[in-house]
């Protein structure tokens, strides 16, 4: 009798303890639960692409952070399910199923994110491309309004305006590789992106280059 109450109260006091670990882990899920729920919203501002990719970069950063969070929070969880399994706990099936399913939440944030950099950088470089050639075609079109403007006038009467002229072609020239590093810059993002204002871009700034050259080409014939 005495032995049967020892084996009962040894078998009562392995319950316990093992209730009271199911408790702690359980709560230290819900912790790394919500960890992952602050992972979930950032990732969703990562993936806007209404907003602009200096924030979106932002919100990359702060998932970095929220990531090495997760992490330790699973390596202490990880840690704390391997020994109740293997002490063969009651609940074993329940806590291998929670594991699984935050490691799998994990790697699929993870792979999302990883996803959305890679947008975020495309809509950078895009970003960066726009703004290049809406500057060099606006400094085109600015030097062919002002041989417009010459044009009205006798360049020969002016050996000033020759000076200019020769600096302009120079100018010209030394822009021909911008041009040419935008054309096939354009092209590229297009063949990933293919949002009809590149093709647009590209065609301003094509007319403007040809337009300019146009320009010059008739002020060398005149003089």
């Amino acid at each position: 009798s005495s032995g049967i109450n020892a084996e009962y109260g040894e078998e009562r006091a392995k319950l316990l303890a093992q209730c009271r670990d199911l408790q702690l882990f359980k709560r230290d899920v819900r912790l790394a639960e919500n960890t992952l729920n602050k992972q979930d919203h950032v990732l969703s501002s990562m993936q806007d692409t209404d907003l602009a990719p200096d924030v979106r970069i932002k919100n990359l950063a702060s998932f970095v952070k929220l990531s090495a969070l997760v992490e330790q929070k699973l390596a202490t969880l990880r840690e704390a399910s391997e020994t109740m399994l293997d002490n063969d706990h009651y609940a074993s099936d329940d806590i291998r199923e929670i594991m699984d399913g935050l490691l799998q939440r994990y790697a699929d944030n993870t792979a999302s994110a990883e996803a959305a950099e890679d947008a975020i950088n495309e809509a950078k470089r895009l970003q960066k491309f726009m703004e290049e050639c809406a500057e060099l075609t606006q400094w085109l079109r600015d030097r062919a309004d002002v041989l417009g403007e010459e044009s009205l006038r006798d360049p020969k009467a002016f050996p000033v305006l020759e000076k200019q002229h020769e600096a302009l072609v120079t100018e010209l020239a030394n822009n021909e590789p911008l041009v040419d590093r935008l054309t096939e810059e354009g092209n590229d993002i297009y063949n990933n992106d293919t949002n009809p204002a590149i093709n647009e871009t590209l065609k301003d700034l094509q007319d403007a280059w040809d337009n300019l050259k146009a320009l010059l080409g008739e002020k060398e014939e005149r003089w």
